[in-house]
């Protein structure tokens, strides 16, 4: 019995000494768990981050985009604008060019017809003669 004793005893310590072992492996696991668990907080924590950034990224690359489409239409707009007065002020110069050389032939043709007026009127009337008889004898 004594012998049965010892076996059992020894089968006990031996059994403590392997409750032991695995009461210290599960504390191992529980602590690696809890490491688990705190870097799966740190990176959800790091994912929201990444994610709140690439929100205000993709914002502020919105809002560029649409300032420079706005700067983009204005300086169409104004080059457009630009065009157009370059463009109405060719043709108002085409118009003042083409006013000028008419008044430059209204003026040749006045002065013209009054000295084929002047002329016709010496020569019909006897005034030539006249003119020239006046002028040799003085």
């Amino acid at each position: 019995m004594s012998d049965m004793l010892k076996k059992l005893s020894e089968s006990i310590d031996n059994h403590d000494t392997k409750i032991t072992v695995l009461d210290g492996r599960v504390v191992g696991l529980e602590e690696l768990t809890g490491m688990l668990i705190e870097k799966d907080r740190q990176h959800e924590e790091k994912l929201h981050q990444m994610e709140t950034q690439n929100l205000k990224l993709e914002n502020t690359v919105l809002s560029t985009s649409r300032e420079t489409q706005e700067i983009v239409k204005a300086q169409a707009d104004k080059m457009y604008e630009l065009a157009k007065s370059s463009m109405s002020y060719q043709t108002a110069s085409a118009e003042q060019a083409h006013e000028l050389q008419m008044a430059k032939l209204s003026a040749w043709s006045t002065f013209a017809l009054k000295m084929s007026g002047a002329v016709a009127g010496l020569t019909g009337t006897g005034g030539l003669v006249y003119y020239l008889f006046t002028h040799f004898l003085k």
